[in-house]
């Protein structure tokens, strides 16, 4: 994510990542075979306190993960 500026009175819209050097390490090629061979899952809901309206009294109660169905971990080897 590169953010050079920001303007906060919007609406939420679309989530875009820049990434200046994406790379695959040897160890991780089959993992992310694998990974590549699954099918995406619906994505799950985040429900908020909405009665909350400064964003600096957010508590972690105050968030809610509705139908998260992650897939099974893949492990993964750190290359140094």
């Amino acid at each position: 994510m590169y953010q050079r500026s920001a303007d906060m009175d919007l609406a939420p819209g679309d989530f875009v990542h820049v990434i200046g050097d994406a790379h695959v390490c040897r160890t991780r090629v089959t993992p992310m075979e694998e990974q590549l061979q699954k099918l995406p899952k619906p994505f799950p809901i985040l429900m908020t306190n909405t009665q909350k309206k400064d964003v600096d009294s957010f508590v972690a109660a105050d968030f809610k993960l509705i139908g998260y169905d992650p897939h099974q971990k893949i492990g993964m080897k750190m290359a140094v």
